[in-house]
C-alpha cells in the first residue's frame, strides 16, 4: 500500500504529455484530491493508495488527469464526496454499440505504441510522449495484455516489432489516418503544426462520449447508451468542444443538445478508426489459428437475401467460429452504416454509379425481374400468356416509387388501367408466403425465383419486363473504398463471387 500526503494535494500537468486536465471548478492544468482514500483501477486492477506521505508527483508517470477521471472510483469510508469522479468509464462495461465499446486500448497507449514502433526504442519513445521509461514499458505491457499478443520483441540493439506487432502497427497507422482525416476536415479548418498537439489533447472518453452523441437522439439517450451520467457526459462534450476551438460541434434543437452535421462526421471517423483497433485484435486472432472475428453484413430486401444466405451458410460451415451479423434494411440507412464501420458490406442491387465518392461497387450476376405466380396458377402452365390475361389478376408488390413498381408500371402502361395492387410490401418473405397460398401474380427476380425450387415453389410466366432505369438489374456488393480486409472478409468475398458464377 503506497502512503500520500493526507491534506489537499494539487499536481500539475507535465507539459507537452498530453494530458487533459479536469473540468471546473478547478483551473485548466491541474487536479486537487481531498479525500482520504482513492481507488484507482489500473488496466483492470484496482489498488487502495492510502494518504499519508509526502509526495504524489510519480502518479503523473502512470496516469494522465482524463485516466483518473476514468479510473478513481467512490471513496471508501470517506464523508466526503471526492472532486475526481469518473468510475462510468471503467473497462469492460457493456456498450449498445460496437463502436462505442470501451474494451479496446485508450487513445494514450496507442501514442505510445506507435511511438515505440515508430522508433524502435523505449528510451526514443519515452522521451518522445514525456513520460519515464516504465510507463512506456507499462502501457505496452497493457496493450498486449489486453490483445492476448507480444507485439515487441525487446533486445539488447533496439525494441522491434513482432508478426503480430506487425499487424497491430498496420492498423494503428490507419487509426490516427482517420482521426487526422476527421480533425482536418472538422469546419474545414487548417490545424497546420497543432495537428500533432490537438491529437494529443483528445481523450478517448471524449472520443467515446461524441460516437454516443451522434448515435442518439439526445444527450440523455446518449449518456444512457455508455453507462455515463448526463452531467460527466456533456463535461466531456464541452472540453472536446473546447479543444476544438469550434461551436459547431453541437446544435440545439427544440427538445435537446444533439450533434451538428460537422460533428457526426468527425464521429463517423472516430468509428472508422476504433474498428480498425478491433480488426487488428480479430487479425492477430485469426493468424494464430484463433477465429475470432465478426462480419457484419447489410442486406438489402429486395435482391441480396437469397445470394447471401447461401454464402453465409456455407462459410459458416467452413467456419464455425467466426461470427455473421446480418442487417437488413433500405440502400440509404445502410450506406451510412457502412460509412461509419457498422458494418462491412453491402449486398444487393448496385446503384451504379455509387453514390459517395468513398464507397466502391462490385458486380456479382446480372438478376433480371420475372413474372412470379405458384405453380397451381391457371396461368402457370400456359405457353403465350399477355397482358390482358395477367392485368386480370390481383398483385403484390412494394410500394412507392421503388424499381420494380416501376417496372409494373411500364409493362402495363398501355393498357386503359393498371391492374389491381391490393396488397403492398418489401418483404421477399412475405411475398412468396402470399404468392404460394393464393393466385396473386407479383415480380421477383432470377435468382429470387431459383430460391423457390420445392414442390410448393413458384413458376416465372414469360414477360418481357421493361427495365425500371434503363439500366440492367445488377446484384453485387458495395464496400468502403479505403478498406484494409481481414483474410476472413476476403475470403468471404472470394465465396460470393463463386456462388455468383454457378447461377
Amino acid at each position: 500500500m503506497l502512503k500520500i500526503a493526507e491534506s489537499s494535494l494539487q499536481f500539475h500537468r507535465e507539459a507537452g504529455a498530453g494530458h487533459v486536465s479536469p473540468p471546473p471548478p478547478e483551473p485548466r492544468g491541474r487536479c486537487r484530491i481531498e479525500s482520504r482514500w482513492l481507488n484507482l483501477w489500473l488496466e483492470g486492477s484496482a489498488h487502495q493508495i492510502e494518504l499519508g506521505s509526502n509526495s504524489i508527483s510519480f502518479l503523473l508517470v502512470f496516469f494522465s488527469s482524463d485516466e483518473l477521471h476514468e479510473a478513481v472510483r467512490r471513496p471508501l469510508g470517506c464523508p466526503k464526496q471526492p472532486m475526481i469522479r469518473g468510475e462510468e468509464f471503467v473497462q469492460g462495461t457493456p456498450q449498445s454499440s460496437h463502436s462505442i465499446r470501451s474494451d479496446l486500448p485508450t487513445l494514450r497507449n496507442l501514442r505510445i505504441f506507435e511511438a515505440v514502433s515508430r522508433l524502435g526504442s523505449i528510451t526514443g519513445a519515452a522521451s518522445e510522449v514525456h513520460l519515464s521509461q516504465p510507463a512506456v514499458t507499462q502501457a505496452i505491457a497493457n496493450i498486449e495484455s489486453q490483445i492476448g499478443a507480444r507485439l515487441f520483441d525487446r533486445r539488447n540493439q533496439g525494441t522491434f516489432l513482432t508478426a503480430d506487432g506487425l499487424i497491430f502497427e498496420k492498423r494503428v497507422r490507419r487509426y490516427y489516418a482517420q482521426i487526422e482525416r476527421g480533425l482536418r476536415d472538422f469546419g474545414k479548418r487548417d490545424y497546420g503544426k497543432n495537428l500533432a498537439v490537438l491529437l494529443n489533447l483528445i481523450s478517448e472518453p471524449q472520443i467515446r462520449c461524441l460516437i454516443a452523441i451522434s448515435e442518439a437522439e439526445s444527450f440523455a439517450q446518449a449518456a444512457q447508451a455508455i453507462n455515463l451520467s448526463e452531467t460527466t457526459l456533456s463535461r466531456s462534450a464541452r472540453d472536446l468542444q473546447g479543444t476544438l476551438k469550434s461551436p459547431a460541434l453541437f446544435r440545439r434543437t427544440a427538445t435537446s443538445m444533439t450533434c451538428s452535421l460537422a460533428g457526426r462526421e468527425l464521429a463517423r471517423r472516430f468509428k472508422l478508426a476504433r474498428r480498425e483497433i478491433s480488426l487488428a485484435c480479430e487479425e492477430i486472432d485469426a493468424s494464430r489459428g484463433h477465429a475470432r472475428s465478426r462480419i457484419s453484413l447489410g442486406v438489402l430486401p429486395l435482391g441480396g437475401t437469397s445470394i447471401t444466405g447461401h454464402a453465409v451458410s456455407e462459410f459458416c460451415r467452413r467456419h464455425p467460429d467466426v461470427r455473421f451479423e446480418l442487417v437488413e434494411g433500405h440502400y440509404d440507412v445502410l450506406l451510412g452504416m457502412l460509412r461509419s464501420a457498422s458494418i462491412d458490406f453491402i449486398i444487393g442491387m448496385l446503384r451504379n454509379p455509387a453514390p459517395e465518392s468513398d464507397v466502391v461497387e462490385e458486380y456479382l450476376l446480372a438478376d433480371p425481374y420475372v413474372v412470379a405466380v405458384r405453380k397451381t396458377h391457371p396461368l402457370a402452365d400456359k405457353t403465350d400468356v399477355s397482358k390482358e390475361a395477367l392485368a386480370e389478376c390481383r398483385w403484390i408488390l412494394p410500394k412507392g416509387d421503388t424499381p420494380r413498381r416501376r417496372a409494373f408500371e411500364k409493362a402495363f402502361s398501355n393498357l386503359s388501367e393498371l391492374p389491381t395492387v391490393d396488397i403492398e410490401t418489401s418483404s421477399t418473405r412475405h411475398i412468396r408466403t402470399i404468392l404460394r397460398q393464393s393466385d396473386r401474380a407479383s415480380i421477383l427476380t432470377r435468382v429470387e425465383m431459383l430460391a423457390e425450387s420445392g414442390a410448393e415453389g413458384l413458376v416465372g410466366i414469360p414477360l418481357a419486363l421493361p427495365r425500371a432505369t434503363g439500366k440492367e438489374r445488377i446484384i453485387g456488393t458495395t464496400r468502403l473504398l479505403d478498406q484494409l480486409r481481414t483474410p476472413y472478409q476476403t475470403e468471404f468475398l472470394d465465396l460470393l463471387r463463386d456462388i455468383a458464377r454457378t447461377i
